[in-house]
């Protein structure tokens, strides 16, 4: 089956700055998909395993242990991409302050990543806005704590991001675009 390029990228201009933007092709394919007897088979097999784990779902006890290790999971195979040496049963033996098999920082990272995860999905329950600046700024936390570091610094960071966060919620601090920062940058540095 030919198909063609599921997208295009056009030219775009930020605030001067030329880039390259992927734009998908509309979600139906063209041409249409052509349902042979092994994909149909490939199909059902997976509406098979999507159904077994939406019935599983419903006999767990406890939700929040399955999401505990979900966001794990995630962290840590997000984590292996930037090369981070940990599995994890590493992460829950540090978490669970046994000593893990690999170095030290590699776990922390992973235990950061995590941390800052669940601390996403707990604000988004508690109803936090999802809009374009606090998708951002989760962006930028979750990339600022994938550095090794100790753990009385992580206190002092998570801390820090309470305090922003609340600032946020109370109307103390105010999110500005990229594109402001920018052109703030560009005022100061012009001089």
């Amino acid at each position: 089956m030919n198909r063609d390029l599921q997208g295009q990228y056009i030219n775009i201009s930020t605030v001067g700055e030329k880039a390259q933007a992927f734009v998908p092709a509309p979600l139906l394919p063209a041409p249409s998909i052509e349902w042979s007897s092994e994909l149909r088979e490939k199909f059902d097999q997976a509406l098979l395993a999507l159904g077994r784990l939406d019935s599983v779902s419903v006999l767990l006890p406890d939700t929040s242990l399955f999401l505990y290790m979900y966001v794990r999971k995630e962290a840590v195979l997000s984590s292996m991409i930037e090369g981070t040496q940990s599995s994890l049963s590493d992460l829950l033996m540090f978490e669970f302050e046994h000593q893990p098999g690999v170095p030290l920082d590699d776990v922390q990272e992973v235990s950061n990543y995590a941390a800052a995860l669940t601390h996403g999905l707990r604000r988004l329950g508690e109803g936090f806005p999802l809009i374009d600046e606090r998708l951002i700024l989760i962006d930028k936390l979750l990339i600022s704590t994938n550095l090794p570091t100790q753990k009385d610094i992580d206190l002092v960071w998570s801390a820090e991001v309470e305090r922003r966060c609340q600032a946020l919620d109370r109307g103390e601090a105010k999110l500005i675009s990229g594109d402001q920062v920018f052109e703030k940058i560009r005022k100061r540095f012009s001089k």
